[in-house]
């Protein structure tokens, strides 16, 4: 059985009008306000649909809900007065871009209802994949961190100085473990620490640093035989907290790492 798939994507198109009247005296100086009269704004007569004129029994598409009196109007890329849908009689697979034109205060006080119209027979299902965009700046950490830890020592045993290097997910030794872009070093003969220049949670901010680490510590001190310790971890970021649009606000399913998935 062949199957048919179509791509619908929107894009919402917002106007401002600010209107301006005045009412001239008939004499010099004279002046007076005056009222202007406002025509009644369209409205479809079957809600949701593309200019009005397509047929919910043969064709697919996605509308306004103007049930909710919004002033609104879909349309293809082919121009304004182009209607925008899939035939259910169609066989190819199709790809179409809709404009949705929306006056801004009426998107601002009335939001902007969707209507996702399928004939009978056409689909077996419906997938709806939400829109959403990081609403911070995120990254991923390196997977590997290598640190080599040289403890020198006087003659009685005492550290003296302490030198580190550090290779990044397999990289070049680094002196004093700089130069990694996305990983500011603390360093002591002891503790050595790694924080992710995207974990902006100390500043109040989510932590969008994503990915899992391995660091290996290989610490020498003077001829004592070198100890190795290892330590696995998360970086920690969330993307549920990185991310902003519909996909965010106006969601129920997400995966297990926070991301809007399609339903």
């Amino acid at each position: 059985m062949r199957i048919k798939t179509a791509l619908l994507t929107l894009i919402l198109a917002i106007s401002s009008v600010l209107l301006f009247n005045s009412c001239n005296g008939v004499k010099t100086g004279e002046s007076a306000f005056g009222s202007v009269n406002i025509p009644a704004q369209p409205t479809f007569s079957v809600p949701g649909t593309s200019n009005g004129i397509l047929d919910d029994s043969k064709y697919f598409y996605v509308g306004v809900d103007t049930s909710t009196q919004a002033i609104a109007h879909v349309h293809s890329t082919a121009g304004f007065k182009s209607d925008c849908g899939i035939k259910k009689s169609s066989t190819a697979n199709e790809d179409i871009t809709c404009i949705i034109e929306v006056p801004e205060g009426d998107l601002y006080g009335k939001n902007l209802e969707l209507k996702y119209n399928v004939p009978p027979g056409m689909c077996r299902y419906l997938r709806r994949t939400p829109y959403w965009f990081y609403n911070y700046e995120v990254g991923e950490a390196p997977k590997t961190i290598d640190v080599a830890v040289t403890n020198a020592v006087n003659s009685s045993g005492d550290i003296t100085s302490t030198a580190y290097t550090c290779k990044f997910d397999g990289g070049p030794a680094l002196p004093n473990c700089l130069g990694q872009p996305e990983i500011t070093p603390t360093l002591a003969p002891n503790t050595q620490t790694f924080s992710c220049v995207y974990d902006k949670s100390g500043s109040g901010d989510p932590n969008c640093c994503f990915g899992s680490y391995k660091i290996t510590t290989v610490t020498t001190t003077g001829a004592m035989t070198p100890v190795t310790s290892i330590l696995n971890g998360s970086w920690g970021g969330n993307y549920s907290k990185c991310i902003g649009g519909p996909g965010k606000t106006d969601w129920a399913k997400y995966s297990a790492t926070g991301l809007p998935t399609s339903e």
